[in-house]
């Protein structure tokens, strides 16, 4: 979840024609001082499967937000956001890694169809929690291979990589899916991206490294993922599904978009990432650096500068207007951010329109910057992402 900023307001600025094209992206070097994990594949592959590992600490986890009242409970899970100790993995193989040398450190189980994984990232320079929800029929087909949807979380979660499944009804929704449903930490303000870490002694988080391509890779080679896969987001997860679409072409058959920040560029929509990193104790120009000085660092990552490598991605774009709606508790006010992101998303789809990228929209009026209207939209949105997903609608 994102707290509004004060000041914040709508009105984002309509990206022109000549931001339709990005120059193209220049890799980013990550330290090599994890040395492929610390692990070989030798010693990954003799650990013995159930052997008990201790709780490893997680990588740019937020101690703020959690505004929410939590809808029922987090099972097996002693504190809010904090990965249990757990097992050498059983669900998955061992032997798994990604080819930087990412890794399951190891598995715990929450429920009959869901567990946590603790992944050493060598891009995030430490270890970062994904929730996996397996599909009903996972241990009767050992031998089929399942898309998977990807579902990322906000800006300053307290819930971090478990919000999905605390604040919504995943589980239920869920139980007649035939994919893996995967719910990564994308840190504090991970924005899904690969940090520069301007004027900061911090290594790693390359979010983007760890979202579009270690874990993947991880889920393919360990726990029977197939090649295909959606991605959907609220808030800040919102741009990083896009930007992941973009960024990672033919990786994502559908991305949605709920409450999302999708055009970063402008006096608002910088300020309001800016404000967003300040308020979890980063520096403003940690991430993508001054958004004058580095304007080229920050239109790579920009959806609306990347809206020809969409070209074939389903793509799905809602929010409310700020204003307390059905689904708001009694004394609701206005929430100034969620009127903001809905300028900012309308702004995305004119441009969209204008460069006739096809976009599925539900601009629902009234409605606030959280959780139950999150969870409407996946369901309202699950045509589009089953349709990139190969799945019935």
């Amino acid at each position: 979840m994102v707290v509004a900023a004060v000041g914040l307001t709508a009105g984002l600025p309509v990206a022109g024609a000549d931001r339709a094209a990005a120059p193209p992206m220049e890799p980013v070097a990550f330290p090599a001082r994890l040395a492929a994990s610390g692990a070989s594949a030798a010693s990954l592959a003799a650990r013995v499967p159930g052997t008990s590992v201790p709780a490893l600490p997680q990588v740019n986890r937020s101690a703020n937000g959690g505004l929410n009242a939590i809808v029922g409970t987090v099972p097996a899970t002693a504190t809010l956001g904090v990965p249990n100790a757990g097992t050498v993995p059983v669900v998955g193989l061992v032997s798994a890694r990604a080819d930087d040398g990412a890794y399951v450190a190891y598995e715990s189980r929450v429920d009959d169809r869901t567990v946590d994984l603790m992944i050493v990232s060598p891009a995030l320079d430490g270890a970062a929690p994904v929730r996996v929800m397996l599909p009903a029929g996972w241990t009767s087909r050992p031998a089929q291979t399942w898309p998977v949807l990807y579902l990322i979380h906000g800006c300053c979660e307290r819930a971090d990589y478990q919000s999905w499944s605390v604040f919504t009804d995943l589980r239920s929704f869920t139980a007649d899916k035939d994919a893996l449903v995967v719910m990564p930490s994308d840190g504090s303000a991970g924005f899904g991206t690969n940090w520069l870490n301007l004027g900061t002694l911090r290594k790693g988080w390359g979010y983007d490294t760890f979202l579009g391509t270690e874990l993947p890779q991880i889920l393919q080679r360990g726990y029977r993922a197939s090649g295909r896969a959606a991605i959907a987001g609220a808030s800040v997860g919102g741009y990083a599904a896009f930007a992941l679409s973009a960024l990672h072409p033919g990786a994502y058959g559908a991305a949605a978009s709920y409450s999302g920040v999708l055009d970063t560029i402008g006096l608002l929509a910088s300020g309001m990432i800016q404000a967003l990193l300040l308020r979890e104790g980063q520096a403003s120009w940690a991430m993508w650096g001054d958004p004058v000085l580095f304007l080229r660092v920050w239109a790579q990552r920009n959806p609306v500068n990347l809206l020809n490598r969409l070209r074939g991605v389903g793509l799905y774009v809602s929010s409310g207007n700020g204003k307390p709606g059905p689904l708001d508790f009694a004394g609701a006010t206005e929430d100034p951010f969620e009127m903001a992101t809905n300028g900012n998303s309308q702004n995305f789809v004119t441009a969209a329109k204008g460069a006739r990228l096809p976009v599925t929209t539900d601009f629902y009026g009234d409605g606030t910057h959280s959780w139950p209207y999150w969870s409407r939209q996946l369901a309202r949105s699950w045509p589009v992402l089953a349709a990139g997903l190969g799945l019935p609608a």
